[in-house]
C-alpha cells in the first residue's frame, strides 16, 4: 500500500544520501531509538530539500507531502528500514507530540497601539498569525521567543522584552505564549529570515481584525476571510484589554506630567524642604526675594531709595562743580521734589501709578505710564500733552502779532498769579522815609 500510494512522487539516490548523511546519519545511538526526535530531523530535511532542490530549476523536482518524504527516507537509511511499513503511524504519533510542544512568540505593536504585526505563512497562503515557534531542548521561553522572532521577521526584541508581560492560551492542548512588545515603528524594515516558511510580514489594524470566526469585520473592512485569522482569535481579546490598560497609564502619565510643568518653578522648588519653616527661613532671605519675587517692591522704599540716591550725585556734583556750585545749588532747590508740597504730589501719583502697574502686565506700556515731555511738566496747571497740542493747533493759523499778544498776557497772568514781589518795587511810606546820619554816629560813639 506505501509503494502503490508513494509511488508518483520520487526523490534521486544521490540526492538522498545528502540529505540522510547531512540529518540522519549524524545521530547518537539513544536518539536513533526515539522515533519522534527523528521525525523531527525529517522535518528538517524536508525544508533543507524544498529549499535547494524542489526551487531549483535545474532539477525539476516535486516537493510532496511530509508522509511522502519521510517514506523515501525511511526505505532509503539502514537503521530506519525497519519502521518502514508504518510511517503513517509514526508521522501521526509525531504530529501529537508536536502539537504538545510549547510555543512561544511575541506580539508586535506599533506606537499608537492601534497596530499589530503579523506574519503570513509560505505554504497555507490565505493564513495570518504572529511570529512564533517551538521550544527547544532546555530553552528558555523568552530566548525562544526572541530567536523565533529574530528568523522570522528579522527584528530583535531581546532589549524590549519584559519576562512577565505576555499573553498565554492553551489551543488544541498546545501552550501558546506571546510576549508584548509595543513602541515599535511602523517604518521598520522586516525580513524574513527563512527559507520557504514566510510569504508576507504586514501590519494589521487592532479593530479591524475579527473576534470570532462569525465576524465579518476583516472581510468588509481589509478583504481577507475570518478564517485567515483564526491563530490570531484566541489572542485578540486580551490583546485589546492589554492595550486599554497600557493607554490609561500613558493619560495618568500624561496628564500628571502636565501638572508638573504648569507649576512656576518656585512653587516646585517647595517640595525640596522638609518643613514648611525651612521653606520660609530660605525664602525670606533678600537674595532669594530679589530672584523669585514677582511683586513689585514697596513704593516708599524705592522712593526713599531714589531720594538718597539723587541727594549722593547731587554732593558729588557739589563737589567736582567748583566755581559752578551756586549753579548746582540753585538747581537742587528749584527742584519740585525739594518743596513739602510738590513732594505730597508726587508721593499720591507715585502710589496711583504703582497701583496702575501692578493691574497692568509689566510687558505693556500704556499711555498712563508713558514719560511725559518737558511740554506737560511744564505746562500752566499741570495740562495734559494733548491739550497743549490742541491749543497749538488753534493758534496756528493765526498771524504772528495775534501769537504775540497772546504770549505777553499769558506771561501777565502767570506774573499776576505768583506770590514773587516785582523788580523795583518800592512801598510809599519808605519814599518820605530819611536817615539823619549825624544823630546816627553819635549814638555809635556814644555822645548824646
Amino acid at each position: 500500500m506505501a509503494d502503490m500510494q508513494y509511488r508518483n512522487h520520487s526523490i534521486p539516490h544521490d540526492i538522498l544520501d545528502e540529505l540522510a548523511a547531512r540529518f540522519i546519519i549524524p545521530m547518537r545511538e539513544e536518539e536513533r531509538r526515539d522515533l519522534v526526535r527523528v521525525c523531527f530531523l525529517i522535518e528538517q530535511a524536508h525544508w533543507f530539500y524544498i529549499d535547494f532542490y524542489v526551487n531549483n530549476p535545474e532539477y525539476k523536482l516535486v516537493s510532496g507531502t511530509i508522509k511522502e518524504f519521510s517514506a523515501h527516507i525511511f526505505r532509503h537509511v539502514p537503521f530506519l528500514q525497519k519502521h518502514a511499513n508504518r510511517v503513517e503511524e509514526i508521522i501521526d504519533e509525531w504530529r501529537e507530540y508536536k502539537l504538545a510542544v510549547p510555543t512561544f512568540g511575541a506580539i508586535i505593536l506599533n506606537t499608537y497601539l492601534d497596530k499589530v504585526l503579523l506574519v503570513q505563512g509560505f505554504w497555507a497562503k490565505a493564513s495570518w498569525g504572529f511570529p512564533k515557534g517551538k521550544v527547544n531542548e532546555d530553552e528558555p521561553s523568552h530566548l525562544c521567543a526572541a530567536r523565533e522572532v529574530m528568523e522570522e521577521t528579522g527584528f530583535d526584541i531581546s532589549e524590549l522584552m519584559i519576562e512577565d508581560d505576555y499573553v498565554e492560551s492553551v489551543i488544541n492542548d498546545q501552550t501558546v505564549r506571546l510576549y508584548m512588545i509595543p513602541g515599535v515603528s511602523e517604518t521598520t524594515k522586516f525580513q524574513t529570515n527563512t527559507r520557504c516558511e514566510i510569504r508576507d510580514i504586514q501590519w494589521f489594524d487592532v479593530n479591524s481584525l475579527p473576534m470570532n470566526k462569525m465576524d465579518q469585520n476583516s472581510k468588509s473592512k481589509l478583504g481577507i476571510a475570518p478564517n485567515s485569522f483564526f491563530m490570531v482569535i484566541p489572542f485578540l481579546r486580551d490583546i485589546k484589554h492589554w492595550i486599554k490598560n497600557k493607554q490609561r497609564e500613558r493619560c495618568q502619565f500624561q496628564s500628571g506630567g502636565m501638572e508638573q510643568r504648569s507649576r512656576r518653578a518656585s512653587e516646585r522648588e517647595n517640595y525640596n524642604y522638609q518643613t514648611w519653616q525651612e521653606h520660609e527661613m530660605h525664602h525670606s532671605t533678600p537674595q532669594v526675594r530679589k530672584t523669585y519675587e514677582k511683586t513689585p517692591m514697596d513704593n516708599s522704599q524705592q522712593r526713599k531709595d531714589s531720594e538718597n540716591g539723587r541727594q549722593r550725585r547731587d554732593s558729588e556734583k557739589l563737589k567736582s562743580a567748583g566755581g559752578n556750585a551756586k549753579v548746582s545749588v540753585k538747581k537742587i532747590l528749584t527742584r519740585q521734589d525739594s518743596r513739602p508740597e510738590a513732594r505730597k504730589t508726587t508721593i499720591e501719583k507715585s502710589t496711583s501709578d504703582s497701583r496702575v502697574r501692578d493691574k497692568i502686565s509689566p510687558a505693556k506700556t500704556p499711555q498712563l505710564l508713558q514719560k511725559s515731555s518737558r511740554k506737560q511738566l511744564f505746562s500752566e496747571g499741570g495740562t495734559p500733552l494733548n491739550q497743549t497740542r490742541c491749543k497749538e493747533e488753534e493758534t496756528h493759523g493765526k498771524n504772528k502779532q495775534e501769537k504775540k499778544l497772546m504770549k505777553n498776557t499769558q506771561k501777565k497772568q502767570s506774573l499776576t498769579k505768583s506770590h514773587l514781589v516785582p523788580d523795583g518795587f518800592c512801598p510809599k511810606a519808605w519814599l518820605n522815609f530819611k536817615i539823619d546820619h549825624d544823630q546816627l554816629l553819635k549814638i555809635a560813639i556814644g555822645r548824646d
